[in-house]
């Protein structure tokens, strides 16, 4: 009892862990707890001695784990020089290019997802522009498909411009991370695993040769988290903020915010926390978020209205609210005759119910667009919100589960489904590999087979690496490095925004920021940036 009370704030963040990593379970296989006890009551205290075991495990690790630094020791000196980071960041970036472009080469010109498949439409003049895709992605695409081109008519030399931009932004930004990371006077096998990661890891390649926001998204965030870990060394050590990180910090912030949807309402979460943190350090670190955050609400509104570009359609923002109505319908939910009257007028919605799909809102949503009366609904839309909370109250246990159908990958490490991150190159881009036979076999290899091998697996699971993302925030908690718990946030805001409304379960690219990110966030806890002067040697 002493330690506790000795140790308060490593106490308390294993108990508050221990019921985060509870409640995820419970909820991910409520089916099984809620069989296996039997009463409410029963399952309350099966959450409550689970989050205990798992909070009491969490104390022993965190306490051990207390004195551990990946840091050189004080007296021993690097060079890190600007001329030395910048051979690190260049060798880096050049090794990791040259990776991705394999992967690129080994499904010649790049790779497609479906939703990149309509904005290339858009890109090249064939639909509308609409901002249900991010219009900043959709810019890039066209600038560079024009380019290709220009160049040459074939089709797979434009997109192939696309693709080596696109990897070598994300070469850039992790050539970024390592070269931070030696000006941390970080140890050097901890960086070198970091760095085999990228390689040894195939969803990276395999992402950076595929056209989706994603990815730049990712990268933007791992800049922005690693612009705010050097203004937090800057400001300690020298006093003042570097011009090159508060032109990182804006350009990033501007980024997370202009490549998702979500990414802008994530950026509008951190925000007060990073100007707070900054305001009486450096005012230009409090203040450029603010203005990226204000850029980014003119452009995605006035601007893009000015333009004409079309918002996303009534019924994507009714998404969640219409699965959870079609839950409770498959589930036998009664409806009195105003409510049947209002969804019918909308769509046939026992049609609607017997496509429901519980890890996928796309299905209903789709079938609302193609078939359904989608000005009623607009004209409607209040009475339609009013008949969601009615039918909810009624019947939560339907609401809660078609939920937690929706989350479950991205709470829980355990899931049954396969983590999707491969696309392929459809019609009239045929994807063709490059490479010779052996290597194209590893690189198949390193991409079918590792995310089955057991334990290893986990490397490719959503649900785990939320879970270490939660368990090494909480370790700096424990460590007492309460300053450094602000580069988590971004990450874990895109995420809470998933659990609030994502249109599909544990899908992969919806979370590779947290992958993008990760190894950053490992180095964080261990780490002594706000403690004291980097001893530099030029």
């Amino acid at each position: 009892m002493s330690l506790l009370k000795k140790d308060i704030s490593r106490t308390l963040v294993s108990l508050a862990m221990g019921v985060f990593f509870a409640l995820c379970s419970v909820l991910a296989r409520l089916d099984f707890f809620m069989e296996l006890c039997g009463s409410v009551f029963v399952l309350v205290l099966c959450f409550a001695a689970l989050a205990a075991l798992i909070g009491a495990v969490l104390f022993v690790i965190y306490g051990a784990l207390t004195n551990v630094s990946f840091l050189l020791p004080e007296g021993k000196l690097r060079n890190t020089g600007l001329r030395r980071q910048l051979l690190v960041f260049f060798a880096a970036f050049f090794i990791l290019l040259g990776w991705f472009s394999m992967w690129m080469l080994f499904r010649f010109p790049g790779c497609l997802s479906p939703d990149s498949t309509w904005q290339l439409m858009q890109a090249r003049g064939l639909e509308p522009l609409s901002n249900h895709h991010p219009i900043a992605h959709t810019m890039i695409i066209r600038l560079c498909i024009n380019l290709g081109f220009a160049i040459s008519s074939n089709p797979s030399v434009a997109l192939a411009m696309y693709t080596i931009l696109q990897a070598a932004f994300l070469a850039c930004a992790y050539a970024y991370l390592i070269s931070t990371l030696y000006k941390m006077r970080v140890r050097l096998w901890v960086i070198g695993v970091i760095f085999a990661s990228f390689i040894v890891l195939p969803y990276h390649g395999s992402l950076s040769a595929t056209m989706v926001k994603d990815v730049w998204f990712a990268a933007f965030i791992l800049i922005l988290c690693l612009s705010v870990w050097r203004l937090m060394l800057s400001l300690k050590a020298e006093g003042r903020a570097s011009r090159w990180d508060l032109s990182l910090l804006f350009i990033s912030a501007l980024g997370m915010c202009l490549f998702r949807t979500n990414g802008l309402y994530a950026f509008i979460v951190f925000l007060p926390f990073i100007v707070v943190f900054f305001f009486k350090k450096s005012k230009a670190a409090a203040v450029l978020p603010i203005v990226a955050a204000v850029l980014a609400l003119v452009i995605t509104g006035p601007f893009y209205s000015a333009l004409g570009i079309a918002p996303p359609d009534v019924i994507e923002p009714l998404a969640i609210p219409t699965q959870h109505i079609t839950r409770a319908i498959v589930d036998g939910a009664e409806l009195s005759e105003g409510q049947r009257e209002l969804l019918n007028n909308v769509v046939d919605i026992d049609a609607a119910a017997e496509l429901y799909c519980p890890w996928l809102v796309d299905t209903v949503k789709h079938f609302i667009r193609q078939e359904g009366d989608l000005e009623y609904l607009s004209a409607h839309k209040d009475e339609f919100m009013k008949l969601w909370l009615e039918l909810g109250l009624e019947n939560p246990l339907s609401y809660l589960k078609a939920h937690i159908d929706l989350i479950r990958g991205y709470i829980y490490p355990l899931t049954d489904g396969t983590v999707m991150y491969l696309y392929f190159t459809e019609p009239p881009l045929e994807g063709m590999c490059m490479l010779p036979g052996p290597v194209a076999a590893l690189l198949s290899a390193m991409a079918v087979h590792m995310p089955h091998i057991p334990v290893f697996n986990l490397f490719f699971s959503n649900g785990a690496a939320i879970w270490l993302y939660m368990f090494l925030f909480g370790l700096c908690i424990a460590k007492k490095k309460y300053s450094q718990l602000i580069l988590f946030v971004p990450v874990l805001a895109v995420w809470l925004t998933l659990l609030v409304a994502t249109p599909l379960d544990n899908e992969f690219r919806y979370v590779y920021n947290v992958f993008a990110t990760l190894p950053l966030m490992c180095v964080v806890p261990f780490s002594h940036v706000n403690c004291n002067k980097a001893k530099e040697q030029a």
